[in-house]
């Protein structure tokens, strides 16, 4: 039987649901007024879904990984300086949650996010390697791929938190580059899904 959540997990999936919370609210405010949902209405928010998707599938990913590191529970300046680092993404990416229908501020707001994560992923403590030999290879430091990959989210991101690089690509051409972001930030996503381990971090019944 699985035990009970400590402080630290127990704010990390309050945070996990405050974001979901976020997308619910954005979403019932861009269909307010609307008598119906058509696939007219899908199919003009098709960017803006995917965008949804994405950040629900990311924060899904961080709310794993970070109850895996939570667990341990620790205590002292080090524990302070992750929660902090925790609090303030996690309220960032619950802004960005919620302006997600209005892409150039709910993206340069994510990557703001992603960039104190970063810091978060500089600082964090590794974890101490286990002793028995078929766990060694289970172990390796994930902080090079972390570092990585919130690079690439920022790397993609920036034309649309840039309005079109400050403007070097046309407007008209904004929506295509943004859906191609969109689908290529998924993309990224499963893979940091399977090289993260994510699925070795699912908390037991």
């Amino acid at each position: 039987m699985a035990g009970s959540m400590n402080f630290y997990q127990r704010a990390n999936l309050s945070m996990g649901l405050a974001v979901i919370l976020g997308f619910e609210l954005a979403i019932s405010q861009s269909t307010r007024g609307l008598k119906a949902l058509t696939f007219g209405w899908l199919w003009v928010n098709i960017d803006t879904l995917i965008w949804i998707l994405f950040q629900f599938l990311f924060r899904i990913k961080i709310t794993l990984d970070d109850n895996a590191y939570f667990k341990a529970g620790e205590r002292g300046v080090r524990s302070l300086v992750d929660f902090l680092f925790f609090v303030l993404s996690s309220f960032v990416f619950v802004i960005a949650a919620v302006l997600s229908f209005e892409a150039q501020p709910s993206t340069a707001v994510f990557i703001t996010g992603v960039i104190l994560l970063t810091g978060w992923v500089i600082c964090v403590k590794e974890p101490d390697k286990p002793k028995e030999p078929d766990k060694l290879k289970e172990t390796g430091s994930q902080k090079p791929w972390w570092l990585l990959v919130n690079i690439a989210y920022i790397a993609m991101l920036f034309p649309i938190a840039s309005s079109g690089l400050f403007g070097l690509i046309a407007p008209a051409n904004m929506p295509s580059w943004s859906l191609n972001l969109h689908l290529g930030l998924l993309a990224l996503l499963f893979v940091d899904y399977l090289v993260s381990r994510t699925y070795s971090h699912m908390p037991d019944f």
